[in-house]
């Protein structure tokens, strides 16, 4: 069942902007969940993201990154710039029980642009499916 995430703010992490839920309104999002130390999982994680919003071309503009860091550290800076785009937040309280699983940081979920979770993907997931599912998604979306 999609579930919807609260409109809480997100605060920024590392000097980056937080996350609003009204920026993230009538977009799709990838959202990964986990540790600021970002270990192997975690890499191929935003990698996959990364990759999927890309290769979406023209609709990429359709489609934001968000990583919800889920303990007091922050993210190593290269890690950052080497992602670009990537919204980097604070996890609050009410937003992880809704992304199951997110509490391990072992999945990527993709949120509607109404707020809905809908989607995760599993630990190291296979960029080409996370890529087509995506692709699929904004072609029959009537939305984002």
């Amino acid at each position: 069942q999609p579930t919807r995430l609260p409109d809480a703010a997100l605060p920024g992490v590392a000097g980056a902007p937080g996350a609003d839920p009204a920026d993230l309104n009538g977009v799709w999002t990838l959202v990964y969940a986990g540790p600021a130390a970002c270990d192997e999982a975690c890499g191929e994680a935003l990698y996959a993201m990364r990759q999927s919003r890309i290769a979406q071309r023209r609709d990429m503009t359709r489609v934001e990154r968000l990583w919800l860091v889920t303990d007091g550290g922050a993210p190593d800076a290269a890690l950052l710039e080497a992602h670009g785009t990537l919204r980097v937040a604070r996890a609050v309280p009410g937003w992880l029980e809704l992304l199951p699983g997110a509490e391990q940081g072992v999945h990527v979920f993709i949120v509607d642009p109404r707020g809905h979770v809908m989607m995760r993907f599993p630990a190291r997931p296979d960029v080409a499916l996370v890529i087509r599912d995506l692709q699929r998604l904004l072609k029959f979306s009537g939305v984002g």
